[in-house]
């Protein structure tokens, strides 16, 4: 509806700049996620698993309250918050399987495992939110 009276090229231009914002968001996200896993693994000795998920709850926390500021058009209420919560664990549940495989069948480095088991989720993660918390546009949602 948004491109019949905006015309597609908007809409492009749109996509394009909120996935650029949800991407540095994540960025940071990831950087929260992969700095507290690496320290619990490497450093504290936990088991990579736990590690992971711990890293993943934090980044998953900053990255709510960025992206509802940012990109997502819904407020910080409770039906957002459970979207992101039941998205946040499609993700988890992606990411760990990806980890799982990759570290224990593959053999490949935890740093390694941890970078596929961020990438795979990332685009899967955001359309799904995007799809159901629409985007902004001046406050205006768009789907």
């Amino acid at each position: 509806m948004f491109s019949t009276v905006w015309g597609d090229n908007l809409s492009t231009k749109l996509l394009k700049i909120n996935i650029i914002r949800y991407f540095i968001i994540s960025c940071a996200a990831t950087v929260i996620d992969f700095y507290l896993s690496y320290l619990l693994y490497k450093k504290i000795e936990l088991n990579y698993l736990f590690s992971t998920n711990l890293g993943m709850f934090c980044g998953f926390i900053f990255q709510y309250f960025a992206s509802m500021k940012f990109i997502f058009t819904n407020n910080k209420d409770i039906n957002s918050f459970v979207i992101y919560i039941a998205t946040f664990l499609i993700g988890l549940i992606l990411a760990n399987t990806t980890i799982w495989f990759s570290f224990d069948f593959l053999k490949l480095s935890f740093v390694f495992s941890k970078m596929i088991s961020i990438v795979g989720p990332f685009f899967i993660i955001y359309f799904i939110r995007k799809k159901i918390l629409g985007i902004k546009l001046n406050s205006t949602k768009v789907g």
